[in-house]
């Protein structure tokens, strides 16, 4: 992806990798926690304080039309209401994620296309959600219909963690869940799909705490897109 931009953004992007490849070492050795690119910025947030935002994470390698897609209805979704629009939506990439740990990339190639297209995008060492909480309060999770399956997934909650505890603390947080409904492995995964695998008891907590965008749906992967079979439209995407 390189894409012609203005002599002074070059520039700008230069300082902002350089100040990456200085900061990685410390966030994978989780000397620190976080770190923040906002667009307009010449300096890359450490351990930011993230309130009023919603955060939507992935492995976005590459970052799809598909992930373009819910950040523009999730953004819409929350206009005039204090919700994405007027809260910020950042994009956030983990260094450790639980459930993809085959997947890696160029960290400076991931982080260009954020850079390149002017979208924040949060680095973090934290691969499991109830890590990530404590990046948070007064937040939204937005998050695709098979991650919001794991997240109610019992192997993923270890050392006395559970789901329980989770949602509790989402409460506690004010953090709520926007899902959005993903066809994956065969099965299109809504809010009630992943519901219908829950206890009356946990069902009722995530109820107090989820929303749907329904009707939402656009089928495509980064893995399709890494592997030549679907052609990349996030450009396009970002312009409507």
């Amino acid at each position: 992806d390189f894409r012609p931009f203005a002599p002074y953004k070059f520039t700008m992007h230069r300082e902002i990798l350089a100040q990456f490849r200085r900061a990685l070492p410390l966030l994978k050795g989780k000397a620190i926690g976080s770190l923040l690119f906002r667009p307009g910025q010449k300096e890359l947030e450490i351990e930011p304080v993230l309130s009023e935002v919603c955060l939507y994470s992935g492995s976005f390698f590459p970052l799809t039309h598909g992930h373009v897609a819910v950040r523009r209805e999730a953004m819409r979704a929350g206009e005039g209401a204090g919700g994405a629009e007027d809260r910020g939506f950042f994009f956030e990439i983990s260094l450790t994620n639980e459930d993809k740990s085959g997947i890696s990339g160029p960290e400076e190639e991931r982080l260009l296309q954020f850079i390149r297209r002017d979208l924040p995008v949060l680095y973090t060492n934290k691969g499991l959600f109830l890590d990530k909480l404590q990046l948070l309060r007064n937040a939204t999770f937005v998050l695709g219909g098979d991650t919001f399956q794991r997240v109610l997934d019992d192997r993923f909650y270890k050392n006395g963690n559970t789901i329980e505890m989770f949602l509790e603390k989402c409460s506690e947080r004010n953090v709520d869940l926007l899902v959005f409904p993903r066809f994956h492995n065969g099965e299109f995964k809504t809010l009630e799909w992943c519901l219908g695998k829950l206890d009356h008891s946990r069902r009722e907590m995530v109820l107090k705490l989820a929303k749907e965008i329904s009707g939402f749906r656009v089928d495509v992967s980064s893995t399709e897109i890494r592997e030549g079979k679907i052609v990349n439209l996030v450009d396009q995407y970002l312009k409507q």
